[in-house]
């Protein structure tokens, strides 16, 4: 689920009348103080966006300046401005033109390390750093600083966060003749947590801000970003010229606010609005106070939902029943940590087929009634109920992340669990026995098989060995880091390309230990078939199994091995088995341009360059063709399951609306 972003408004000279600064502040979710603005008392003012360069050196009357921010303002995010490479600019035509010696790339890095650590010593740690993209004005003072590969990376290397700046973008992707979309893909938008927009405009061909009133264009382009930007968190309309204008602004921005909590908070259950006849919704109750659920509730009955599914911590209890919800159920979750159990039972795990479907529905159909939120509201009625479990076995058994183990006796299935494996989390969806099996220990051997199979999982990924023509590749563990390893991370010959160097051997057993544990990384030796010499490394980290994609990285350590075909070796038998093993559609990295011979070895494994950015080559390979049960309660905390969570599960139902294929 998207988080919700709220409306922060700069406090400007437009809340110097009262009555209309009122207005604003009522349309606005919080206030963003500028260096300029009025001096208003409002408790919700804790943005600043400073007009500080951070490419350039403070000095002692700026940082008394964010020293004085500090003091006066509850400060929980702040963001600077990626202004000109110059430390000394004039400004001419609203554009900045650079007095002396522009720094160089290294000195502007150095320069924003010391401003970071300066800003953190004033705001503290725990307060967001955001980095504002510029506008490029056709003067060298915007040269490098308005590439979006120097944005990606300066904020990468400091963990800063972006301020997207729209017509910033569009005036820089105008002014320099490149594609927009390819510019703005290219910028770090997963570290993106503000929004600046505003209208710009055109003279004599060239683009500039001009900080005027949002066009309709720009508010579907926005739009398209606010779905397409995952962490954002604020949006601001940078329009300082007309009171009203600007009301007019931010009613629009709240009417696109209001859609988003519609289609992300409030989200239509596709699957069951099939089956049960008529719309039913999902509820985030996580992102929603008074405000916006009474909003939802508007939008609800407006779209003919006629029922809502909300499941929600305790503290929203109230909350929601003051709408009309009714409690329907207590769920609990528990957790049990498998990555360290060790002598379990050999016990054979067995998978459903869809050839078993009709068997385990027999067992379902009785198996969850009484236990079940949808049993335990009486707008459903039980027969319904059953056939929605029903339903949902072979939906388990067609999920590529799921699966049914069964128990058979007699050659006749007496017991199931529904589990499935997301995200390195492995879940019970679906647990049952066949009413005459019970209390004979069939729902222990169940939790043990899904043990098992967890557990097999894991220990297969550990147990990895890929052969090729001269080298295999096998899981890495900390028996591996050994002082050849060490010696490779910290020769500045063999990690002139890396992120990681200068470690201690203490390092590399937590890095390797890690990943080892991680299921989301695989992370290989390379050793020689010869007399298993240890020459390198090769990882696929982070691997997303949903979308099937991982990223790449690769390390040949032993210099004597450079340039003599182990690198395409490593490559093409890594991506056979992930392509064939695990299923994965695609694979990407980063590679220096200077790195000629990682980018040649990567085209001769395949590889394409798909985007490039000012010293970064991104390149991928593609597949061509590609607590409801006090029972189970028990048993859960008997097999060693320790609370993890407590929330309620509410519904609430619209009765005006008349619905199709009537579950009643």
């Amino acid at each position: 689920m998207k988080k919700l972003f709220k409306i922060a408004t700069p406090i400007s000279q437009l809340f110097e009348n009262e009555k209309l600064g009122e207005d604003i502040i009522q349309i606005s979710d919080l206030l963003e103080i500028r260096d300029k603005s009025i001096k208003i008392k409002r408790n919700n003012a804790f943005i600043y966006h400073s007009e500080l360069n951070i490419l350039t050196k403070w000095s002692y009357r700026e940082i008394k300046k964010l020293e004085k921010i500090k003091n006066n303002y509850q400060i929980r995010f702040i963001s600077y401005h990626l202004a000109s490479r110059y430390q000394k600019n004039i400004i001419k035509n609203d554009t900045f033109i650079g007095v002396g010696k522009a720094f160089s790339i290294t000195e502007m890095k150095n320069n924003i390390r010391d401003n970071v650590r300066t800003s953190i010593e004033i705001f503290g740690h725990d307060i967001p750093i955001l980095v504002e993209n510029m506008n490029h004005l056709l003067t060298d003072a915007y040269d490098i600083i308005t590439e979006a590969g120097f944005i990606r990376e300066i904020i990468e290397e400091n963990n800063l966060f972006l301020l997207l700046d729209i017509p910033h973008a569009k005036i820089t992707a105008h002014n320099l003749n490149l594609d927009f979309e390819e510019y703005f893909m290219q910028l770090p938008l997963e570290r993106c947590k503000q929004i600046h927009i505003s209208g710009y405009s055109i003279k004599n061909g060239k683009a500039f801000d001009t900080h005027s009133e949002v066009q309709e264009a720009d508010w579907i382009i926005l739009k398209e970003f606010i779905n397409m930007i995952k962490n954002l968190e604020y949006i601001t309309v940078e329009y300082y010229k007309d009171e009203k204008k600007l009301i007019n602004q931010l009613k629009k921005l709240k009417e696109i606010q209001f859609d988003f909590i519609f289609k992300n908070i409030l989200q239509i259950a596709e699957w069951d609005s099939e089956f049960f006849g008529f719309k039913v919704a999902n509820l985030n109750s996580a992102e929603v106070n008074d405000m916006l659920l009474n909003k939802c509730m508007e939008k609800a009955k407006e779209e003919n939902i006629k029922c809502i599914y909300c499941m929600c911590e305790p503290d929203k209890e109230e909350l929601l029943k003051s709408v009309g919800f009714i409690k329907i159920d207590e769920k609990i979750e528990l957790a049990h940590d498998v990555n360290n159990l060790e002598n379990l039972e050999d016990m054979e795990i067995e998978e459903a087929t869809l050839d078993d479907v009709e068997d385990i529905k027999k067992i379902s159909s009785k198996a969850f009634r009484g236990i079940s939120r949808f049993y335990k509201d009486p707008h459903f009625q039980p027969e319904k109920i059953d056939k929605l479990y029903a339903k949902w076995i072979p939906k388990l058994i067609n999920d590529p992340d799921a699966t049914i183990l069964i128990i058979r006796e007699n050659n006749k299935i007496i017991a199931f669990n529904g589990i499935s494996l997301k995200g390195g989390e492995g879940r019970i969806e679906l647990i049952a026995v066949d009413e005459k099996s019970k209390k004979k220990g069939y729902g222990q051997a169940l939790i043990k098989q899904a043990y098992n199979y967890f557990n097999k999982i894991n220990l297969e990924k550990k147990k990895i060995k890929i052969e090729g023509e001269r080298i295999y590749l096998r899981t890495l563990t900390v028996e591996d880091v050994s002082e050849r390893y060490y010696s490779w991370i910290n020769d500045p010959e063999v990690t002139r390309f890396l992120e990681t160097n200068n470690a201690t051997l203490d390092d590399l057993i937590q890095y390797v230990k890690i990943r080892y544990n991680d299921p989301t990384c695989l992370f290989f030796g390379i050793f020689l078939k010869k007399n298993d010499e240890h020459i390198g490394n090769v990882k696929l980290e982070p691997i997303d199994f949903k979308a099937r994609t991982a990223r790449l990285g690769l390390l040949i350590g032993e210099k004597e091995y450079w340039n003599k075909g182990y690198e395409t070796e490593t490559y093409k038998i890594l991506e056979e088995y992930a392509f064939k093993n695990l299923k994965l559609i695609e694979i990407y990295t980063g590679v220096y341009k200077e790195d000629i011979n990682d980018v040649k070895y990567l085209k001769q494994s395949g590889f394409d360059i798909y985007k490039e950015d000012y010293n970064v080559y991104k390149m991928r390979i593609m597949v061509a063709t590609q607590n409801r049960n006090i029972a189970a309660k028990k048993l859960y905390k008997k097999m060693g399951f320790v609370n993890k969570d407590k929330k309620y599960w509410f519904h609430w139902w619209n009765e005006n609306v008349k619905d199709g294929k009537t579950c009643y």
